[in-house]
């Protein structure tokens, strides 16, 4: 499926420039705790400084514009600023998580192996995808 069908089935919204820089989609679900989590994958051009801009200039806005990926909870924002981190152990990974030291209720984004931007809704799915992207995807390539 391409990105753009994937995002306007979801009601997610990127602008034109973003949605030219994505190519092939994938959806990854995952069971975890109590909660099935959703989370996408999009194959990337080369030109990805138009993606990480607008992800990094809208990080503020990313929980309400990835609500749809929540299906099976919901989150309640604090009404100070969002800040997104640099993870210390996933290369290429920004994240916020709602609840403070709680990994499973979290927005996680990068590209990774200068290909593939991840949207994710846990560090435990953004390790799983990495893995699972591995396995399948990239069978023979490495990804930092």
């Amino acid at each position: 499926m391409s990105s753009s069908e994937l995002l306007s089935l979801l009601k997610i919204q990127f602008p034109e420039e973003v949605l030219n820089e994505l190519k092939e989609a994938w959806i990854f679900l995952y069971p975890l705790e109590d909660s099935l989590k959703m989370n996408l994958v999009f194959k990337t051009t080369k030109n990805q400084a138009v993606i990480k801009t607008f992800l990094n200039n809208n990080e503020y806005h990313l929980p309400e514009l990835l609500k749809p990926l929540f299906i099976d909870e919901s989150f309640v924002l604090k009404a100070e600023p969002i800040t997104f981190l640099e993870s210390k152990d996933l290369k290429g990974i920004r994240y916020y998580n709602f609840v403070e030291g709680v990994f499973s209720k979290a927005i996680d984004w990068g590209i990774i192996n200068n290909n593939y931007l991840i949207l994710a809704t846990s560090k435990e799915t953004t390790l799983k995808i990495i893995e699972d992207l591995k396995k399948e995807v990239l069978k023979d390539t490495p990804l930092n």
